[in-house]
């Protein structure tokens, strides 16, 4: 059945954008609920599908490759294609905000889903004019960057995409021209700034302890806190620290468990980074500098109690945190000495 549908889809995508559209919710209906080898089969043969797609068809596809992938496929096979579509798309997006900043004097239109507004666009763009197919692919690639943008944000929870994106620097430097202008870009700005298999030092300054771990995944420094206090707290384990780690329940929202966002994670320690600088919760672990090879964190007393919402940013992005080694004595106390004491900013 799923090698029927996925072949009414190929040749519906040669047809028209009913029909095509017709054929993706077939796919879904008969793929959606399979398990993750069915979903990967499904998304071998998608991913030969892009070439030659016109902007709308290929958008959706894209939606529908995410979606498979969600399910537990294995991303690779479509990659190159949507990396592809979504940098074209991106390419003449800016062109459409160049070119409508030009004529309109204004900001570029919302984004929205909408024929009507679609139509309304193109011939306030045109200014009176009869539209060419060029400047209504423009538009057409203006409105459909979501899409494209939705399936390169779940391609991109996946380590082996994050660490082997092509023309990723193609892919970043679009993104900042786009920035000003489009406000969808946050989650996929986050995923592309995600550090994968990064050395990072642990310190205690109280006790003069110190660890190398590599960690990988983490989504903000709200998982980081939760990971580290999961991997270095301990009621037995003496190579650790003493003190209660979070529950199990915690350690999974901030994985692959379950989301709780009513749950409310204490904070263990005050985060500082290797050049005394506090480090925001709120931030990224690619914000952490890099000293002497490695980002360090020193895990000083809390000055006061903070909790935040147990979980995740990105809910497929699964983390890695390894304890490689404990550092010896001298090593942890040259390092912790190294680290300035710098008067800590209010939170605000």
């Amino acid at each position: 059945m799923i090698d029927r549908v996925l072949g009414e889809l190929e040749s519906a995508l040669r047809a028209d954008g009913a029909a095509a559209g017709r054929a993706m919710q077939a796919v879904w209906q008969q793929v959606g609920s399979a398990d993750a080898a069915a979903a990967t089969r499904a998304l071998e043969r998608i991913g030969s599908l892009f070439d030659g797609l016109p902007p709308g068809r290929g958008s959706r596809l894209a939606v529908l490759a995410g979606a498979l992938v969600e399910r537990g496929a294995d991303p690779a096979p479509a990659v190159p294609a949507v990396v592809d579509g979504w940098l074209e798309a991106a390419e003449a997006a800016t062109e459409f905000a160049r070119r409508w900043r030009l004529a309109v004097r204004l900001a570029p239109p919302e984004p929205v889903d909408d024929p009507a507004t679609f139509e309304a666009v193109v011939a306030r763009l045109a200014g009176g004019e009869p539209a060419d197919d060029g400047l209504r692919r423009l538009a057409a690639a203006w409105f459909m960057l979501g899409q494209w943008t939705m399936a390169l944000t779940t391609f991109l929870q996946q380590a082996a995409v994050r660490t082997g994106l092509p023309r990723r620097e193609e892919v970043e430097d679009a993104v900042e021209a786009l920035q000003d202008v489009r406000y969808d870009l946050d989650w996929l700005v986050d995923l592309l700034r995600v550090l994968d298999d990064e050395q990072m030092l642990v310190l205690h300054r109280p006790s003069g302890r110190g660890w190398a771990l590599t960690v990988g995944g983490i989504g903000d420094n709200f998982q980081l806190h939760t990971l580290l206090a999961a991997t270095l707290l301990s009621m037995t384990d003496d190579r650790l620290l003493p003190g209660m780690p979070p529950s199990a329940a915690e350690v999974a929202a901030a994985t692959d468990g379950p989301l709780r966002p009513d749950g409310g994670m204490q904070a263990r320690f005050h985060l500082v980074d290797g050049e005394g600088h506090w480090i925001w919760n709120e931030g990224v672990p690619a914000d952490i500098p890099v000293v002497d090879g490695a980002r360090v964190v020193l895990l000083d007393p809390l000055g006061e109690a903070r909790t935040w919402e147990a979980g995740r940013q990105f809910a497929q992005m699964v983390p890695t945190v390894r304890l490689v080694r404990v550092l010896d004595r001298d090593e942890a106390a040259l390092r912790i000495v190294s680290v300035p004491t710098i008067a800590t900013p209010q939170h605000p």
